[in-house]
């Protein structure tokens, strides 16, 4: 199995509105794409996890400055 393919088995079943706003803020995220969407979600096992660790992701990857994403309430 690809980790495309185990992240879309993570999501079979309803989404807690929680969720949702979580993968609309992830896949929002720049620098994040299709491939490294499912990749964390596959890693972490939900979009607010992944949501969660990105920055700390990001500054271990030598990014300086913080990542821009969807704020909560536009995701809402």
């Amino acid at each position: 199995m690809t980790g495309l393919t185990d992240a879309a088995s993570l999501w079979r079943g309803p989404l807690s509105d929680a969720e949702r706003v979580a993968a609309l803020r992830l896949i929002r995220t720049e620098t994040i794409g299709p491939v490294t969407f499912h990749g964390l979600i596959a890693r972490f096992g939900s979009a607010g996890a992944a949501l969660e660790a990105v920055p700390d992701l990001a500054r271990r990857g030598g990014r300086r400055q913080p990542l821009r994403n969807l704020p909560p309430g536009d995701a809402e």
